[in-house]
């Protein structure tokens, strides 16, 4: 599925350090280096691949570190819609980060490694930029409103990530 992903976007890379973060405490050391290794070795033959198929000027377009620098220096009206766009998201999953489990906070590492994606090789006008991380926003999220509710305490965040939960006294 990796392997599949890398057709539609590199940003498929990103899911490397997300699946090391998030298996770290799970899977054998070898084998969590094999897995990336072999995922890393998939997406150079694949994007190989594809800059031999499809002429580079087509598959790539340059400059996107320049026109974002100048996107921020002069369009001040867009820079705001931005932030207003992301910021509400990015906050609401901040409040949620004290009772996440740490494989859900591990997975956070994604948004500064979106960012830094887009600021290089994407656009920050395109909000569609951070859609990947829209699911670990989500969960933290959760996490922020099933600790305030209280919907079976903060071991309710636990089930799916197969960790034992916090108790009251660590946090």
């Amino acid at each position: 599925m990796f392997t599949v992903g890398t057709l539609n976007h590199e940003l498929t890379l990103l899911l490397l350090p997300i699946y090391a973060l998030a298996q770290f405490d799970h899977v054998p050391r070898k084998r969590l280096i094999g897995d990336l290794l072999a995922q890393a070795v998939l997406y150079a033959l694949v994007r190989v691949m594809y800059f031999h198929l499809v002429p580079v000027p087509a598959a790539y377009e340059s400059g996107k570190f320049w026109w974002n620098v100048q996107w921020m220096i002069h369009r001040h009206g867009s820079v705001v819609t931005w932030l207003g766009t992301m910021l509400p998201w990015a906050v609401a999953a901040w409040l949620g980060w004290k009772s996440a489990p740490v494989a859900l906070r591990r997975c956070a590492i994604l948004f500064p490694l979106l960012f830094a994606t887009t600021f290089l090789f994407g656009q920050f006008n395109e909000p569609r930029q951070f859609d990947a991380f829209s699911p670990v926003a989500i969960a933290l999220i959760l996490c922020f409103v099933a600790e305030r509710m209280r919907f079976g305490s903060v071991e309710a965040t636990h089930v799916f990530w197969d960790t034992p939960p916090r108790s009251r006294r660590e946090e």
